[in-house]
C-alpha cells in the first residue's frame, strides 16, 4: 500500500478561507456556517462543510498552542 503524503490536508482544502468569509457575510460563527453547508443541496458546499467539520474535530497532539508574546514577534 502506498504511503499517504505528509501534507494531504493542504491538498484536500481547495479554497482556504471560504467558510470564514461566508460566515462573516452571514454574521454567524464559522462552525455554524460549516453546519449549514454540510446540509446544503450544493455538492461543493456540502463537501466543504463536511471537510471543515471533520478537520475541526481532529486532535492536536503535542504541545498546546499558545500565542507568541509581542516581544517574540
Amino acid at each position: 500500500m502506498a504511503d499517504k503524503p505528509k501534507k494531504w490536508i493542504s491538498k484536500a482544502i481547495k479554497r482556504p478561507g471560504r467558510e470564514k468569509r461566508r460566515a462573516a457575510e452571514h454574521g454567524i460563527s464559522t462552525h455554524e456556517q460549516m453546519e449549514r453547508d454540510s446540509h446544503s443541496s450544493n455538492p461543493s458546499l456540502r463537501a466543504a462543510g463536511n471537510l471543515g467539520l471533520r478537520l475541526s474535530k481532529m486532535h492536536h497532539h503535542g504541545r498546546k498552542w499558545r500565542p507568541k508574546s509581542r516581544a517574540a514577534r
